[in-house]
């Protein structure tokens, strides 16, 4: 008999943890509960453990665990996550978040469409405002198929530039540990995405909806760029890791230099520049990255 799949639902709560219970009740509202929730909290609050305390009581229907996780950065506490995970596969959801009631449902199938195809790591659905609206005006091109094979560095060139609600082979992502600055919170995990990239995984994306949050417009932009600014190495190290993949556009390497250029700067280790994966295209960046650092506008000031 062909074993069933089971899928880690990670929560990390940071100052939004009030918002636990929409998350809690879009899960309950499951078709299918092929699943466990674990929930990381960064603020460690009673309030969150009580609530967390009833939910396992009154709840049969999957499998609730309570991290409490005070005073430790979050790229190291989503690596705990990665590790304590008992499901095969892997999915963040924010606790501004919700999935749809179909969402389980969808992600089972697709896995199992994917089989024995070892080079896809994971499946992915889309994400919309809480009314529906799409997260970008640009609709995605997927052909008839209705999804598309493509890893993370190259999802762009198919209209999945904004955020998705990712399911990923739990064990892969093990295969490359989320990787923590000195000195910095939240190094980003994209920085390990795009490595799993580089060694050929993909992700199947898919057009549906299974995740709506309450996003702010722009706000993903917004809060993209402070991140940068509280974390500028692991930035400056996200960047410079595009520039080895050498297939996307040249306007996209471009901006790619200019900015690691100008965040090495900011996290004070101008040395990293000559650590480039593509040194002819960062001295041609080396002027605007360096205004881009010492402007008064620009996202790091």
């Amino acid at each position: 008999m062909k074993k069933r799949t089971f899928i880690t639902i990670c929560t990390i709560c940071r100052s939004h943890s009030y918002l636990l219970p929409h998350v809690y009740e879009s899960l309950l509202s499951q078709t299918r509960f092929q699943f466990e929730w674990l929930i990381m909290d960064m603020d460690a609050g009673e309030r969150t453990e009580v609530l967390v305390k009833e939910w396992k009581e009154e709840n049969g229907r999957f499998p609730i665990r309570y991290i409490p996780c005070a005073k430790n950065a979050r790229t190291s506490v989503l690596q705990k996550a990665i590790d304590l995970a008992r499901g095969d596969y892997f999915c963040l959801v924010d606790t501004e978040e919700m999935l749809t009631e179909e969402a389980m449902a969808c992600f089972l199938d697709w896995i199992e469409e994917i089989g024995d195809d070892d080079s896809i790591m994971g499946v992915s659905g889309a994400k919309s405002y809480l009314d529906g609206r799409p997260l970008s005006e640009k609709e995605p091109r997927m052909g008839i198929r209705g999804y598309v094979d493509a890893t993370y560095l190259n999802r762009a060139a198919y209209g999945l530039e904004t955020s998705q609600c990712e399911v990923l082979k739990t064990q892969i992502l093990r295969s490359f540990p989320v990787l923590q600055c000195q000195g910095e919170d939240d190094t980003p995990f994209r920085l390990t995405l795009d490595e799993t990239a580089l060694q050929g995984y993909k992700v199947r994306w898919y057009r549906e909806v299974v995740c709506r949050g309450e996003y702010l417009y722009g706000e993903r932009t917004a809060c993209e760029r402070r991140k940068e600014r509280r974390n500028p190495m692991g930035y400056a190290m996200l960047y410079n890791h595009r520039l080895r993949y050498r297939e996307q556009s040249f306007g996209v390497r471009f901006d790619a230099a200019c900015r690691h250029i100008a965040l090495s700067i900011c996290a004070r280790h101008p040395e990293y520049i000559l650590k480039s994966y593509d040194r002819k295209l960062s001295l041609l960046a080396l002027l605007p990255g360096l205004l881009l650092a010492l402007g008064d506008s620009h996202p790091f000031s």
